[in-house]
């Protein structure tokens, strides 16, 4: 696949610079969301008090405490490798910004 050209590199990048909030807000809208929609609808996977009140006055069943047990280390490696994606993701980001600022640099 032919490297982009250095100006259509530029246009490329002040295009997503000019989109950026409105795709920001937008994933922050739909996080919030989905947290509090979840921590409303299964109090069980979102907030620690209320599995604490549970546990304390023997109302949790023994079924949600086996589907937790599985579910815990599918979680643990989800968190991980997300978090190794948004590293690999701000390293080609940085990637990007070095080529733009060489760009930049060589015209000035």
């Amino acid at each position: 696949m032919p490297r982009q050209t250095d100006a259509d590199f530029v246009t490329q990048r002040r295009r997503f610079n000019r989109s950026w909030p409105l795709v920001a807000v937008g994933l922050l809208l739909l996080i919030g969301g989905m947290g509090i929609g979840i921590a409303l609808v299964y109090p069980v996977m979102a907030n620690p008090f209320y599995v604490i009140a549970q546990l304390q006055g023997g109302q949790l069943e023994t079924e949600t405490l086996e589907a937790a047990a599985m579910l815990l280390p599918v979680l643990f490696w989800m968190l991980v490798i997300s978090l190794l994606l948004f590293v690999l993701l701000a390293w080609q980001m940085m990637k990007n910004e070095k080529r733009l600022l060489a760009l930049l640099d060589s015209n000035i």
